[in-house]
């Protein structure tokens, strides 16, 4: 699948732009897109939770459902939460089986880097 980088304009695909593809979804809270009021996922609104093993629990539900819903060429089999280096930093490392056109039979890692500001979480 191809697409555009967000950042530069530029065609890009492959694991590049799945990798964008999730971010977007994860980093945007179901309610805020105009024209689709139900895309993206829970975890905008779990910014103030404290990390703790049942919370991190209900984070993983939240990829694996909005991952299934909106990046329907990707199945989830593994995520995992990271802390970062700096306070409010975050990394999801998932993996999982692309299924799209462009499928490849090796698992796909994908690191996803979060940062929470003031004004929400964005990727870092």
């Amino acid at each position: 699948m191809r697409g555009i980088d967000r950042d530069t304009g530029q065609p890009i695909s492959g694991p590049a732009y799945l990798r964008q593809r999730i971010a977007n979804v994860l980093t945007t809270a179901i309610g805020s897109s105009v024209m689709r009021r139900d895309y993206g996922s829970e975890i905008p609104a779990m910014i103030d939770m404290v990390v703790n093993p049942a919370n991190v629990l209900l984070l993983y539900g939240a990829i694996a459902g909005a991952l299934q819903r909106w990046v329907g060429d990707f199945k989830l089999t593994r995520v995992e939460l990271l802390r970062g280096q700096q306070p409010g930093q975050f990394v999801l490392a998932l993996e999982g089986q692309e299924t799209g056109q462009s499928a490849t039979p090796e698992p796909t890692q994908i690191s996803v880097p979060l940062r929470i500001t003031a004004t929400g979480l964005t990727t870092a």
